[in-house]
């Protein structure tokens, strides 16, 4: 099935180059990769879940209102016996009813939380921060990723190009050859020998065309959008500067990790502040405030209170030193992630250099190689040499001119590299 699917794919693509062109550069592709990229609609997603949790921390400061209701039936309840001398005079004190009655609504305002929710804001929009830099973390390896199709594409096509060019050159010189042979200056089998040497050719560049289609259905399924065998990748332009600033996303996620643990910290001493709230409460019951009443009635009551957790068993003390040790790993993470980019852009400047002299040198192995290919070419007319002489020749020439055109895509590729690997 899978394979069905390709095929039908690569004759979409087929179809399609009849129909329509377009221009792409690296930037277009990168920017359509990042775009279809699933996880980005996380974005949008986390800083919701974000607020929500925020506003649940702000009603933290607003008054809790509590409804509660009970019904009772005690075995025994306070009474109070007078004396009889008391009693002989008339004076009694009725006794609470065994079953009681109550509703009332308990109020509490927070006056003062020493300072906790203000804490939790801001570790929450630190970790949203976090987890939006995650994302941006991902978004910069499939910069890598889409370079990485986007120069394979650009190199597949110039080798294509070279080898068709070199393939017009065979066949110029193979209607010569004909030519001599009508005439009886060559044999049957000088002819054959380029006839075959044209059929490689054009079995190289039907080779060479249908990996190209395949890097672009997956181009296609990445960027979600269908990229066409007419479509053109433009080269970029690309200068490198001495002076360069390190751009990467792991950094700037390393910075927010450390500020949101150190507002952890902050977060453990306000939990350690008093907290002072406002209480009220109201209800109506048998009995109600005055125990020596027997009867349903209201009642309320207000207040001030304060909370303070004045010995905690040294939890704080612990809590915080958690902070520090993991503040320590992520600086670790730091160094070993910069230790690995350096390591990463010195290799990156080594391709540059290579690249640079590769290319310098093609250019005069490429000079060489056409001249040498030009003398066989009238050495074969004279009959001075074989056809398969010629052809070694030729396929030096076309070796040396597909070495010299990846060079320099490599060349701006490795370029491309190196500031990616700063984060740009």
């Amino acid at each position: 099935m899978s394979k069905f699917i390709l095929l039908i794919s690569i004759v979409a693509l087929t179809s399609v180059s009849g129909f329509a062109q377009n221009t792409f550069t690296l930037e277009n592709c990168r920017e359509m990769v990042i775009s279809n990229f699933p996880k980005l609609s996380n974005k949008q997603t986390n800083e919701e879940i974000s607020q929500l949790k925020i506003e649940n921390i702000r009603t933290g400061n607003l008054p809790e209102v509590v409804l509660n209701g009970r019904a009772t039936y005690q075995s025994d309840v306070t009474s109070v016996n007078l004396p009889e001398s008391l009693t002989s005079m008339g004076f009694d004190i009725e006794g609470v009813s065994n079953d009681q009655y109550n509703a009332y609504l308990d109020i509490r305002q927070t006056i003062w939380d020493g300072g906790v929710s203000k804490a939790q804001r801001e570790i929450e929009r630190l970790a949203l921060e976090n987890e939006l830099q995650k994302i941006d973390v991902e978004v910069h390896q499939l910069k890598r990723i889409a370079d990485t199709y986007f120069f394979n594409v650009v190199l597949l096509r110039k080798s294509i190009e070279v080898v068709k060019l070199q393939n017009e050159v065979l066949g110029k010189q193979l209607e010569r050859v004909q030519a001599a042979f009508h005439e009886g200056a060559v044999t049957k089998k000088d002819v054959l020998k380029l006839e075959v040497e044209q059929l490689k050719m054009q079995q190289k560049i039907t080779q060479t065309s249908m990996r190209e289609k395949s890097l672009l259905i997956a181009m296609s399924v990445l960027a979600g959008v269908e990229f066409s065998v007419s479509d053109t990748f433009r080269m970029p332009d690309v200068s490198i500067v001495s002076e360069h600033e390190n751009n990467r996303p792991e950094l700037h996620l390393f910075s927010l990790q450390q500020k949101q643990l150190e507002m952890s910290n902050g977060l453990l001493q306000s939990a350690r502040n008093p907290k002072f709230f406002g209480f009220g409460q109201a209800g109506y019951g048998k009995p109600g405030l005055n125990m020596l009443h027997n009867e349903f009635d209201t009642y309320y009551k207000v207040g001030v209170g304060l909370k303070w957790k004045v010995f905690d068993w040294n939890e704080t003390k612990r809590k915080k030193q958690i902070a520090q040790l993991n503040g320590k790993m992520v600086d670790v993470q730091k160094e070993n992630f910069l230790q690995k980019q350096d390591m990463e852009l010195l290799k990156a400047q080594n391709e540059i250099e290579m690249q640079e002299q590769l290319v310098r040198q093609d250019e005069n192995i490429v000079d060489m190689r056409h001249r040498i290919t030009q003398t066989a070419s009238s050495e074969l007319e004279n009959g001075s040499i074989t056809p398969t002489d010629y052809l070694t020749d030729l396929n030096a020439e076309t070796s040396a001119k597909v070495n010299y055109e990846i060079h320099k895509i490599e060349l701006i590729k490795a370029k491309m590299n190196y500031k990616t690997l700063l984060g740009n």
